[in-house]
């Protein structure tokens, strides 16, 4: 049976934020003398002589492994290590985990966890450790591939599962525009490892695999419809789809993806950061948002009044972090928020209640923002999950 697990405020620091729990503090570990990783002293040591920094930080445990690990930090960053009596222990508990690390078998106490992070999930399997990193730090990742190889289950640094649209094709020194009136699209789903969207007059899909920032796609096929209109639509579909094809390379900077195919590239905006609706923005309002959209489970409900002190929306004194897909707007003088759909979910003044959870330290809240918190800005912080009527 799947289940989306429930969490009590106590477990939100596990599965939202990599486990900044409370724990033991771990004694410093011993050197081991062989070179590989086998298990956690190993692993402690291979990570130093690859040149990373590394400190113990207590115990962490996961609902669905049936293990107590340790927490380390690895380069400023928290990686939650479980080590099994053998390999084959180990073996068996990775293999329910899905190719994305959204849905993960328990197989002490049965049943399927989904789950939904608020940054990409890397699950890597050497020996007798499952070792879990949940973050976009390239200098986590790239030590953690040295030392255990590549990820057994996980997403990449932002590119899969949001809608990406093409903005401009071709040499990066001549760039084309997307024809108006044309609109192409890719999105990444990571479940099934399938790339789909429209190529302006055809819809496509094709399978795709990423290692670090490689990216190769396979056998796009696509419908057979013919466009007219504008002149050169089915020159610009043929080249993105040619270019598609033989992708070597991908790279997120600043908001964009840039996708290379030897000297051309192709361009693409986040759809998340359009606001598919005229709003009345308010400078006067800070509105810290995630960059990408992230589920969270039901494991708190924030109640009370929504106000504006001091240019920050809060509930309770509890300053609010939004999902990207919410929007603030000035409605002759009202400060309204509104949903993916323009429609208003609440109001400044008035009575709401927001699933989610308590979010820390600050130093991770920024890596998942948009923009940074700005210095003056004081907690607690709520990472919102939904917004429940009140009726």
């Amino acid at each position: 049976m799947k289940t989306k697990l429930i969490l009590t405020g106590a477990m939100v620091a596990i599965l939202m934020l990599g486990a900044y729990g409370v724990g033991c503090a771990s004694e410093e570990p011993a050197v081991s003398h062989d070179g590989s990783t086998m298990d956690y002293v190993s692993f402690i040591d291979n990570l130093r002589q690859a040149g990373a920094t590394v400190e113990p930080a207590g115990e962490v445990s996961q609902p669905f492994f049936a293990v107590t690990g340790n927490r380390i930090v690895v380069n400023g960053d928290d990686v939650q290590v479980f080590e099994y009596t053998d390999t084959s222990a180990a073996e068996a508990e990775a293999a329910p985990v899905s190719a994305d690390g959204c849905e993960v078998g328990s197989t002490s106490k049965g049943g399927v966890y989904m789950l939904e992070w608020v940054a990409p999930p890397h699950f890597y399997k050497e020996g007798k450790l499952i070792v879990l990193y949940v973050g976009d730090s390239e200098a986590v990742t790239d030590v953690l591939e040295s030392v255990l190889g590549q990820q057994f289950a996980g997403r990449s640094d932002g590119l899969e599962d949001i809608t990406w649209i093409l903005e401009s094709y071709g040499e990066p020194e001549s760039l084309q525009i997307v024809l108006e009136g044309t609109e192409i699209t890719a999105l990444f789903d990571s479940a099934e490892s399938q790339v789909t969207g429209s190529a302006g007059a055809n819809h496509y899909f094709g399978s795709y695999q990423i290692s670090k920032d490689k990216l190769s796609i396979q056998e796009i096929a696509h419908t057979e419809m013919y466009r007219l209109d504008p002149e050169g639509v089915m020159e610009q579909e043929d080249y993105y789809l040619k270019t598609l094809q033989s992708a070597e390379s991908y790279e997120i900077e600043d908001g964009k993806l840039q996708i290379t195919s030897g000297n051309q590239v192709l361009i693409f905006r986040n759809s998340l950061d359009e606001i598919p609706f005229d709003i009345n923005p308010d400078p006067s309002v800070y509105f810290p948002q995630l960059k990408m959209r992230s589920g969270v489970f039901m494991e708190a409900l924030l109640i009370g009044e929504l106000v504006l002190e001091d240019g920050y929306l809060r509930i309770d004194g509890t300053l609010i972090i939004w999902q990207p897909d919410y929007f603030v707007n000035n409605n002759d003088g009202t400060i309204e928020i509104l949903d993916r759909n323009g429609e208003v979910v609440a109001r400044v003044g008035e009575e709401i209640g927001m699933g989610g959870g308590e979010i820390k330290p600050i130093d991770y809240i920024n890596k998942l923002l948009k923009e940074p918190l700005p210095a003056d800005s004081k907690g607690p912080y709520w990472l919102m999950g939904e917004i429940v009527p009140m009726d």
